[in-house]
């Protein structure tokens, strides 16, 4: 059973929205991750160090079936609430950035561990060398090659992938499916749809998958989801999203 549940503050209300298909375990790991001063929210971290974990208190919002359905409350929730602990707006964590309260300390820290690491001569000498002329180097992977293909393999094989299944090194060397089998691997396939699949809306029409979509408008898969996932096209988004929100 997915759940949707909050952690409240009963200093000033403040919220931190959350799902979770096993709701004690996930609540045992948030106590412990911030007594030890590593919950991987800052805002809420910070909470806790001044007033206590023994001001948070930890409720079910709402019950589910189904994990698709759970995110899609959960998103919606993070999307229309105000005055939340939640540093992303996605159910599935994403940007950890945009709303951090120290964002630019950490993007400046970021660009100036990439200065020293690309424009320091000696950093820069020591990335470009490869394998044993790298002092870093710790052994990883050798120049090894395939005794058949030639390509570039780990120490420890002879061959790679694609050549160790090639001919009668391939364990279904010289056999052949039924038919009978034939015709049970045909039927189990029909009409499955991948377990990731989620129909989508997009300029009012309805399509049973991102695939489809994109297929439709002449774009990739990417776009359409990137799309649904954002607030700059209201136009698209994934049909459980909407039932969703109407059934509460």
């Amino acid at each position: 059973m997915w759940v949707v549940y909050s952690i409240v503050n009963t200093i000033n209300n403040r919220v931190y929205i959350g799902s979770s298909k096993n709701f004690k375990q996930r609540k045992t790991a948030h106590i412990s991750t911030l007594r030890r001063r590593r919950h991987h929210n800052a805002k809420l971290q910070r909470f806790v160090d001044k007033y206590g974990i023994d001001t948070l208190l930890f409720e079910v919002l709402e019950t589910f079936e189904e994990e698709t359905a759970c995110r899609a409350r959960e998103e919606v929730l993070l999307n229309t609430m105000d005055n939340l602990f939640n540093l992303s707006k996605m159910a599935c964590g994403g940007d950890l950035i945009s709303y951090h309260p120290d964002r630019a300390n950490i993007i400046a820290k970021v660009k100036e561990s990439m200065r020293i690491r690309y424009l320091v001569k000696e950093n820069r000498d020591a990335s470009s060398r490869p394998g044993a002329s790298n002092p870093n180097w710790k052994g990883g992977i050798s120049f090894k090659k395939c005794i058949d293909c030639n390509k570039g393999i780990v120490y420890s094989a002879k061959r790679c992938s694609l050549c160790s299944k090639v001919g009668d090194r391939n364990p279904f060397y010289g056999k052949v499916h039924s038919q009978e089998t034939r015709e049970k691997i045909r039927s189990s396939h029909l009409g499955v749809k991948p377990s990731n699949s989620r129909p989508v809306v997009i300029d009012g029409v309805d399509y049973p998958s991102c695939t489809s979509a994109a297929s439709a408008k002449g774009c990739c898969v990417a776009t359409v989801l990137n799309r649904c996932n954002s607030s700059k096209f209201p136009t698209y988004f994934y049909k459980d999203s909407l039932e969703t929100v109407k059934s509460h």
